[in-house]
């Protein structure tokens, strides 16, 4: 491995936790649940892995062409996984496999840096954020990008679609924008944040007729917007940073994993802290809530956990001792 090479391999885990040249981390760094909820896909390092629900059992492992996994999403109709990810300075990948038989359907090589996020736009295209910066518009059967997008100054972390062509970004520039993924051309720029963009979450579709979404910065806050007006509706400062942010699934409860190892239950409303649940994970990659049900997988490169968020629980362990 080049000097340049290992130089951007640290740059890019420095934004997620502290590595060491001797020991690389191999813990988790991405994850979704199946179009059931029924079974966690999990991803990092080691591969792709399909695992029991709430226990985390692996079921099934497979690896894919890239050293570094930071996304996996399911298509609508939820038949396609897309994994994200890729070789720092070398290439982005995505790799797209079957669902339920995680067969490999084809591997895309389409930037020059890592995908940390992807989201299909529909069965024929997807977006694919890189840790450069740019954002493209990815046609899956040609495997060529048919739209650039690079108003973003440092690397996209956050990528979200909504009606009307919309999608958002957040990146390590400390912006939110909005752009339009038929024009790339950007609607609008949310800039109130004074960090790093660590996480988006869109409240859950139906829970309301406007659209709202949720971030975390760098700079300790969790701030909750009315974007397509560009109104910042409230904001909360945390006593650490927020790493990864969730909605459950009727929009009620917002959830913020923290660097200090704590999950903070918000009222969404009020961005008023309802609860704080001590977890074993520090410094976070990965927060997702059960789409149904009120448990919470969260996840990093040091350990991986599974909580009631009614009881704090931690349900991983239950289950292993029955």
């Amino acid at each position: 491995m080049n000097r340049r090479r290992v130089t951007r391999l640290l740059a890019v885990f420095s934004f997620l936790l502290p590595v060491t040249a001797d020991e690389p981390p191999r813990g988790i760094t991405a994850a979704c649940f199946s179009p059931a909820g029924d079974q966690l896909i999990t991803a990092g390092q080691d591969g792709v892995t399909l695992r029991s629900w709430p226990s985390l059992e692996p079921l099934r492992t497979l690896s894919v062409p890239a050293d570094l996994i930071h996304d996996v999403v399911f298509n609508t109709a939820g038949t396609r996984l897309a994994v994200a990810g890729g070789n720092p300075t070398e290439h982005g990948v995505i790799q797209l496999l079957g669902w339920p038989d995680l067969a490999a359907q084809r591997s895309i090589e389409i930037s020059e840096d890592v995908i940390w996020r992807a989201r299909w736009l529909d069965d024929a295209e997807l977006l694919a954020a890189s840790f450069d910066g740019s954002c493209c518009r990815l046609n899956i059967a040609t495997g060529r990008s048919v739209l650039e997008y690079r108003d973003h100054s440092r690397g996209i972390t956050s990528l979200l679609t909504a009606a009307n062509s919309t999608v958002l970004t957040g990146a390590l520039d400390h912006s939110i924008r909005l752009w339009n993924s038929a024009s790339g051309v950007t609607t609008r720029v949310l800039n109130n944040h004074t960090g790093p963009i660590t996480d988006l979450a869109a409240r859950p579709a139906g829970t309301s007729g406007q659209l709202a979404i949720a971030s975390a910065a760098a700079d300790n806050t969790v701030r909750l917007w009315y974007p397509q007006i560009g109104r910042m509706v409230r904001f909360v400062r945390l006593e650490t940073k927020p790493r990864a942010i969730a909605w459950n699934h009727d929009g009620s409860l917002l959830a913020v994993a923290c660097d200090d190892g704590k999950l903070i239950l918000l009222d969404p409303l009020r961005l008023k802290v309802l609860e704080t649940l001590p977890t074993q994970v520090r410094r976070p990659a990965v927060l997702r809530l059960q789409p149904t049900g009120q448990n919470a997988f969260i996840a990093g490169l040091d350990a991986a956990q599974v909580l009631d968020l009614r009881s704090g629980k931690d349900l991983q362990t239950e289950a292993e001792s029955r």
